[in-house]
């Protein structure tokens, strides 16, 4: 789901209500809703990308939200596209070193459910100042495809008195990258440029790929090409092009200027293809070897 979406109390954990009960030291009162800005539930990241096989993580972050008691937070996603590998709910989230008590900590892959309810024990409140994480779970890419990463059932409770806490809730989601590819594995420097000599007081050149996206292809994506280039004593430079936008069906060029060390001899360029669903999220693709140019004196 994209945006923000506004949670008014969807489900009230009655697990998280006995729990609470039995291990706060408070005086009794009725559970109030308390409207508070701006406590968020949220992805560390709106969008996440990855190939078959490749792992990433999750963050779900709790945003702003004083006199913590307790929360109940499930992340769901779609089983067929991903899998959840392990979760990290208080080793290295907001709760590490606190008094708490576990009511669920589960990673259910079958029903594609991520879950933690905890609540501090003993009168122990927590503020959460900016945003920590309320868990992390580890992901392994399953197939190619999209999948919402969706925050749902959430309660967060403060106090005391105990009071759910009306907030945001913003969802991330993973996207296959897009299948940009290195056309015909064309990446390499300009025709004029294979050949430059220092005696002509010539320093620079131009380092050009061609990228390229099927007719079949979902969607468009984002690609650029990173040229790592090795000169004649082993030295190691590098040189990013421009990023493009490719259409379903569309081939596109890009280039890099690149200035070369004042050295005689033959260069070697790897030129590496990222391709990613936004312009802030980017992955590896293909990599082209055996090209080279010249400097002569």
């Amino acid at each position: 789901m994209d945006g923000y979406r506004l949670e008014l109390n969807k489900k009230i954990s009655p697990i998280l209500l006995a729990t609470l009960a039995m291990l706060t030291i408070i005086p009794a009162a009725p559970f109030v809703s308390v409207r508070a800005q701006p406590p968020t539930l949220m992805t560390d990241s709106a969008i996440y990308a990855g190939d078959p096989g490749s792992f990433f993580d999750v963050f779900v972050l709790m945003c702003d939200v004083n006199d913590l008691l307790a929360y109940d937070i499930t992340v769901s996603y779609d089983t067929s596209i991903l899998t959840a590998m392990a979760a990290d709910f208080d080793t290295s989230t907001l709760v590490a070193g606190t008094p708490h008590f576990n009511v669920v900590a589960s990673v259910s892959d079958p029903t594609g459910t991520v879950r933690y309810a905890m609540s501090f024990t003993g009168g122990y409140t927590q503020d959460v100042v900016g945003c920590l994480p309320a868990m992390i779970i580890s992901f392994v890419v399953q197939q190619t495809g999209d999948s919402a990463i969706d925050i749902n059932d959430d309660d967060i409770v403060i106090g005391p008195p105990p009071a759910f806490l009306m907030h945001d809730t913003v969802d991330g989601l993973f996207q296959a990258p897009p299948a940009v590819q290195l056309h015909r594995w064309d990446a390499s420097v300009s025709p004029s440029d294979r050949q430059k000599f220092l005696s002509k007081g010539e320093t620079m050149l131009t380092l050009v790929g061609t990228v390229r996206l099927t007719n079949q292809a979902v969607r468009g994506g984002y690609a650029f090409i990173v040229f790592d280039i090795v000169g004649p004593n082993g030295e190691l430079t590098q040189a990013v092009s421009n990023t493009v936008l490719v259409n379903p069906g569309e081939i596109v060029d890009v280039s890099a200027p690149y200035e070369f060390a004042a050295v005689t001899g033959r260069y070697e360029i790897f030129a590496t293809l990222w391709r990613g669903p936004s312009l802030d999220l980017f992955v590896q693709g293909d990599t082209l070897t055996g090209l080279h140019f010249f400097v002569h004196f």
